[in-house]
C-alpha cells in the first residue's frame, strides 16, 4: 500500500510540473524590435612598416578592410621553413604532381622573389618561376595562382 501511495503523488507531481511549467512561456508577449540599418563608409586600414622599423597606418577610402602583407609574411615564411602555409599550398596543387615537385625545389627562392615585390605579384611570379627557376610556363602560372589565392 506504501508503494502506491508513492506511485501516486509521483504521478500527481509529475502531472501537475507538465501542465504548469509551460504557462509562463504561454503567457509570455510577442515584442519586435525594430533594427535601423545605419551605412558606415569605413576606410581600409593598412598596417606597415617604415625604414625605422615604426608601424605606418593609411587609410584607402573604398570601404574594404584588407591585411595586407599579412598573408604574404604567413607565405614567404612556410615557404622558407616548410611550414602550414606550405602544407596548404601543396595540398591545393596535389601532393604528387609536378608543380607541387617544382614549388618544392624552389620553395626559397620564390619566397625571396615574393618579398622583393608586392605589386602585380601573379604576373611577376610567373615570370620569376620561368626565367629564373626554369620552371614550364602552364606549371609557373598554377603555381602562381595557388600562391596569389592564399596572399590575396
Amino acid at each position: 500500500m506504501f508503494k502506491f501511495k508513492k506511485l501516486i503523488l509521483a504521478s500527481l507531481a509529475v502531472a501537475t510540473m507538465l501542465t504548469i511549467a509551460p504557462m509562463p512561456s504561454f503567457a509570455a508577449e510577442n515584442t519586435t524590435i525594430e533594427v535601423k540599418q545605419v551605412p558606415m563608409n569605413w576606410g581600409s586600414i593598412d598596417f606597415k612598416k617604415n625604414a625605422n622599423n615604426q608601424s605606418v597606418v593609411t587609410m584607402d577610402q573604398d570601404g574594404e578592410v584588407t591585411a595586407q602583407g599579412w598573408k604574404k609574411s604567413v607565405v614567404v615564411w612556410g615557404l622558407r621553413n616548410g611550414g602550414s602555409a606550405f602544407h596548404k599550398i601543396t595540398e591545393w596543387l596535389g601532393f604528387g604532381t609536378k608543380e607541387a615537385k617544382y614549388l618544392k625545389d624552389n620553395a626559397s627562392k620564390i619566397a625571396d622573389a615574393l618579398e622583393r615585390f608586392e605589386s602585380q605579384v601573379e604576373q611577376r611570379l610567373v615570370d620569376f618561376m620561368i626565367f629564373q627557376c626554369g620552371i614550364p610556363q602552364g606549371s609557373a602560372r598554377v603555381i602562381a595562382k595557388a600562391i596569389t589565392t592564399f596572399i590575396l
